[in-house]
């Protein structure tokens, strides 16, 4: 058994996955199975810190568990703090190189960016110590957004959202519930981002 459910292995923030070689037959497991993904192996490309062969740095490495893709984004050998950019790989489910990206870090529009985007964004937040926990809060608020809905997929990942008025939505619900401190940490994230 893993922490999350019987057969399930659960992470926060790259979602529910099935471990297959725990799964029991019968109505249970396709019960549990409905919040399955796919059972290939996610592949994370590049370790926190670790420096790419152009001496680019990796910032962050993420993979979405639903979806089915993974996104790195590196901070550039010649990254200058005045005019800030990243650049950012994206990876499909089949572990295919899907694109390479620049991302100008001060053009980034939180109220209108999708979703890798704002990832590499908040990698520069917490890098630059801007918002040191950026990459963390960013982290829970596509997992919370999307619940326990498996019909996105890569395609809803380029959707460009409001992430403002997302942070906004998620608050609400941690108030509704009465988890004050939940709140209050989306607050202060909420309350940086619509303040920039």
């Amino acid at each position: 058994m893993n922490i999350g459910n019987v057969a399930h292995s659960m992470n926060p923030y790259l979602g529910t996955y099935k471990s297959a070689s725990n799964a029991q037959a019968g109505n249970f497991q396709n019960t549990m199975s409905a919040v399955g993904t796919p059972s290939k192996p996610l592949q994370l490309h590049g370790m926190y810190g670790s420096t790419a062969e152009d001496g680019s740095q990796v910032v962050g490495a993420w993979a979405d568990a639903v979806a089915g893709t993974s996104a790195t984004v590196y901070k550039p050998a010649d990254f200058n703090p005045e005019e800030p950019v990243y650049t950012m790989k994206i990876w499909d489910s089949d572990d295919n190189l899907l694109e390479e990206r620049t991302v100008y870090l001060n053009d980034v529009d939180v109220n209108h960016c999708d979703t890798f985007d704002m990832y590499a964004y908040s990698c520069y937040l917490s890098k630059s110590g801007k918002y040191p926990d950026a990459m963390n809060k960013f982290m829970m608020m596509p997992a919370q957004e999307k619940g326990y809905d498996t019909d996105y997929d890569l395609s809803t990942m380029y959707e460009k959202k409001d992430w403002v008025s997302i942070l906004k939505e998620l608050m609400d619900i941690q108030y509704k519930l009465g988890n004050y401190k939940g709140y209050m940490d989306y607050k202060k994230f909420h309350d940086f981002l619509a303040n920039m």
